[in-house]
């Protein structure tokens, strides 16, 4: 019998994870998390699944952000995830504008699809946790389960019926599911 490989939650960052500001986070020093994100992924993980951030960081590609001070706030955002038990397995970032028309830029699936590569999920397994309606479209553009949070831009949209809309990131970590392993 082959072992089941742990599911995977993508998150995006912005509106899930640390507070969504008017203009990008562009140094540590405006880098807020949501009041119980770090405990979510906590419970994520007990849970049994493994997440990874994709994030659309187009503040690289304007010049507000060098690639290191963007580096330096994810490794602040994990070793604060990891304070509080939790753990990042990764963070993908597209430091693209919306005129690059890259692959990876959400809505696009490319992060998406290149984390999936890189870990080897399946995709039709996996909930992607975002605030706005790019999220929303990156997970269904790449075969993943959209999720979305009141928190962020959550709150100034409406999805689909058919998409699951949950308060903020704990929430939706309560009511997930525990995987089974059998």
């Amino acid at each position: 019998m082959t072992k089941q490989r742990a599911p995977f939650v993508l998150l995006d960052r912005d509106g899930v994870l640390n507070v969504d500001r008017s203009h990008s986070v562009r140094d540590r020093s405006e880098f807020k998390l949501i009041d119980g994100a770090p405990e979510a992924v906590n419970t994520i993980n007990a849970k049994g699944y493994r997440v990874i951030v994709v994030t659309n960081q187009a503040c690289v590609g304007r010049g507000d952000i060098d690639p290191e001070e963007l580096d330096m706030i994810h490794h602040i955002l994990q070793r604060k995830i990891h304070s509080a038990g939790g753990e990042i397995d990764d963070v993908y970032v597209c430091p693209h504008v919306d005129a690059d028309e890259c692959a990876c830029r959400k809505p696009r699936p490319g992060l998406l699809l290149q984390a999936q590569r890189d870990y080897g999920f399946d995709l039709d397994r996996t909930f992607f946790v975002g605030d706005d309606d790019r999220d929303m479209r990156a997970a269904q553009n790449a075969g993943a389960s959209p999720a979305v949070v009141r928190t962020g831009k959550g709150s100034r949209w409406h999805p689909p019926e058919s998409v699951p809309v949950f308060d903020d990131l704990a929430d939706f970590a309560e009511r997930l599911d525990p995987v089974s392993i059998n």
